[in-house]
């Protein structure tokens, strides 16, 4: 009997560290997930020439939509480059 309690004293006490370790693995996920996608809203017009456009390309929208950023990027440093 006091080796079942010992026991079950043991496994209280090493609860709430186990609970309180997996609330942090589950704030670390959230946290990554919540850095990896996010909504942006268009126009349906913008939207379906966004997905044709990444169809020709072979691309998702996402990465469509990352390469215009690129591009716009790059356009802006080479504006800024040029004299006058």
């Amino acid at each position: 009997m006091d080796g079942q309690r010992g026991r079950e004293r043991l496994r209280r006490r090493a609860a709430p560290n186990a609970v309180a370790e997996r609330n942090a693995q589950r704030r670390v996920t959230r946290c990554i997930l919540a850095d990896m996608f996010t909504t942006i809203r268009v126009h349906d017009k913008v939207r379906d020439r966004l997905k044709e456009q990444a169809a020709q390309s072979g691309l998702t929208i996402a990465d469509h939509v990352a390469n215009l950023a690129k591009a716009e990027e790059q356009r802006r440093d080479s504006a800024a480059d040029r004299p006058g």
